[in-house]
């Protein structure tokens, strides 16, 4: 199921202003649209026609061919470019509506919708000669210099894919249709990785998941609702949120490898990050569950303990361990599995030790600052554990490794 894309900057506020998107068949040359927009705001005539034609529910191209008479008879000519124009102009008022939009010289088309409310008027100001002026209207500081760097960032974007389009000898179609190995190249293409991520379920993305992080999961049913039939050994479920992220320098985007799998790698490092942070609590409530029984009961194993030969009671081969203790026992039992997360040591002993009941979307964050990109993902879960498939070692006795580096006198 489609998931959302949360957004939590301040400037995803303005992101969504900027560019409007206007779907059109038409396709006007700038030069054009800009004399017919400059046409329309002036002639009186043509508002009306305008006008007229919403109130009467006509068809887009119907109020075109009215314009566009008005535009060739003004033009002297040109009614190809006429009604190309105004039928881009009657798409435009009939997507965006009235209001105020600032329009771009290079492309004639609007390039930020603006309210009220991001327009102020300031303060008169005293002249020399002692009489006070009133300044001209001025958009909102904030919105201003937003716009000002995203114009110069789509500049500089469209100059970085040009050039990695030729290196990869892609062509400008290829380019329109937005090649995937271009969208890390962008902002946009970059908010539409992460889209494209939210596009999918949980359950679809931990199921993609590979290695250790796969093995843990197999252990467990994914589920969308409660498990029914509950025993007494599946207690109150664990229910909790982990976050997962994943940062990106974007200071040089030329230098972009063409063929990396970004939104592959982005999938499977967040997802991974969900599960390490899943087998890190399930590990602390198996140290919460068992911890005191093992301190009354004098149950505290070393690695060479837990690893004998002669040691039955512990016949789990996949293992949730701390950082610290995969070294030690993959070197004693290399036929383990182990995913290395928390700071507590468990083990599976059966096929199945519970269920994973996720919910049918998940929020995502995108966040570009200082040329760092960094993408996040939010994930609720809640965790049904049959305890008796659970085995919980507090392990001691473990070699502490160190990294000596050269000391400056």
């Amino acid at each position: 199921m489609p998931g959302k894309l949360v957004k939590t900057t301040p400037e995803s506020q303005h992101i969504q202003r900027v560019d409007p998107e206007v779907r059109t068949l038409a396709e006007p040359e700038t030069d054009w649209l800009l004399q017919a927009r400059a046409a329309l705001s002036s002639d009186e005539e043509l508002q009306g026609i305008l006008q007229q034609g919403m109130r009467d529910g006509l068809e887009s191209g119907d109020i075109a061919d009215l314009l566009a008479v008005r535009l060739s008879e003004m033009w002297e000519g040109q009614p190809a470019e006429a009604y190309e124009a105004a039928l881009y102009l009657v798409d435009e008022f009939k997507q965006l509506g009235e209001g105020i939009h600032l329009v771009s010289r290079e492309t004639g088309r609007v390039a930020v919708t603006l309210t009220d409310d991001d327009v102020f008027q300031g303060n008169p100001l005293p002249r020399a000669d002692g009489t006070m002026a009133q300044p001209l209207p001025q958009v909102r500081p904030d919105l201003a210099a937003f716009v000002t760097t995203w114009t110069f960032e789509k500049g500089r974007e469209q100059r970085i894919t040009e050039e990695l389009a030729r290196r990869g000898h892609q062509t400008a179609l290829l380019r329109e249709e937005g090649d995937p190995r271009l969208r890390v190249a962008t902002r946009a293409g970059r908010r539409e990785i992460v889209q494209r991520l939210v596009d999918h379920s949980p359950t679809a993305l931990l199921r993609a998941c590979g290695g250790t992080s796969a093995a843990f999961l197999q252990h467990f049913d994914l589920a969308l609702e409660d498990p029914g039939g509950l025993t007494e050994s599946l207690l109150e479920p664990l229910e909790a949120s982990v976050s997962a992220r994943s940062s990106m320098g974007i200071q040089d985007q030329t230098t972009v490898n063409l063929h990396h799998d970004r939104e592959g790698t982005l999938r499977g490092a967040l997802t991974q990050g969900w599960v390490r942070d899943i087998a890190a609590i399930l590990s602390k409530a198996a140290h919460q569950r068992f911890g005191p029984v093992c301190r009354e009961e004098g149950l505290y194993q070393t690695i060479d303990e837990l690893t004998a030969e002669d040691t039955a009671q512990w016949t789990a081969t996949f293992w949730v361990a701390p950082p610290e203790a995969v070294g030690p026992l993959r070197r004693l039992r290399p036929n383990w599995t182990i995913l290395p997360s928390g700071e507590h040591t468990i083990g599976f002993i059966k096929p199945k030790v519970g269920t994973l009941v996720l919910p049918s979307d998940f929020g995502a964050e995108t966040l570009e600052l200082f040329d760092q990109w960094t993408a996040s993902m939010h994930l609720d879960f809640k965790l049904w554990i049959d305890w008796k498939a659970i085995c919980y070692c507090p392990l001691t006795g473990l070699a502490h490794q160190g990294v000596v580096t050269h000391r400056m006198p």
